[in-house]
């Protein structure tokens, strides 16, 4: 399941090294850690990007950037990307509507 990937044992073992496949993650997991937050709340989230060669930037999909159109993280549309090695940006914007959102 996308959402919810099985563990280890779920699966039935370890992922064989021939299906093994990299993956850029944040923090460290996957799915990337939540965001807990209620109606009003303004969120502040600091990106730094740790790659040594590719631009990253993050999209918040279905969040309305209403005041804070620089937040949406578009690459080339609404932000520039963070460079590779320690470009940094703080995400920052309200929440408008309830839901369940993903990045």
């Amino acid at each position: 399941n996308f959402f919810r990937p099985a563990n280890a044992s779920e699966r039935g073992g370890a992922v064989l090294p021939s299906a093994a496949r990299a993956a850029i993650l944040a923090n460290n997991s996957y799915p990337g850690p939540p965001v807990y937050a209620t109606v009003g709340d303004v969120i502040a989230i600091t990106v730094v990007n740790q790659l040594s060669t590719d631009v990253v930037s993050i999209h918040w999909h279905g969040i309305s950037q209403e005041g804070s159109p620089w937040a949406d993280g578009a690459e080339l549309v609404s932000q520039c990307a963070l460079e590779p090695e320690g470009g940094a940006f703080t995400y920052k914007f309200r929440v408008r509507e309830p839901g369940t959102y993903f990045w």
